[in-house]
């Protein structure tokens, strides 16, 4: 049993620019600062090859960050970025050894250099497959 009290409504419309100032601000500034880096990252991604050690060309300019994210799930995505669905496509997309073209993502602007992946393991996933169905068939039901 779910009970709600409804404590303050609004009538319908644009929300007074008090309420969303910070977020328009936040929102705007970032967008300057992608725009302004963009042609930067046009030239360094000009400078790179598919066998470019893309850490090494990264460190040698002081205005890149430079990270390597780790092995990661795409339900998750890498710690470093976060739930990012442009940079775990984009990761998802590439073949082992391939270089992305620079992309916008929720932090900034990426270039990727896909090093492994791992394939899914189906035995596993077989072996699993029925309780899993069960356990969402049964969150499902329970309304979650």
């Amino acid at each position: 049993m779910i009970v709600i009290k409804v404590s303050n409504m609004r009538e319908e419309g644009i929300r007074p620019l008090d309420e969303v100032k910070n977020i328009v601000h936040a929102y705007a500034l970032k967008e300057k600062k992608l725009a302004k880096i963009h042609p930067d990252v046009d030239v360094f991604y000009k400078t790179l090859t598919s066998s470019s050690d893309l850490i090494a060309a990264g460190q040698s300019n002081p205005n890149l960050t430079v990270q390597t994210t780790g092995p990661f799930k795409p339900a998750d995505g890498p710690a470093s970025v976060g739930h990012d669905m442009k940079f775990i496509g984009t990761a998802l997309a590439l073949k082992i050894g391939e270089l992305s073209k620079p992309f916008e993502g929720n932090l900034g602007y990426y270039i990727i250099k896909l090093l492994s992946k791992t394939a899914v393991d189906t035995t596993k996933y077989s072996v699993e497959r029925e309780s899993l169905r069960t356990q969402l068939l049964q969150e499902n039901v329970n309304g979650y």
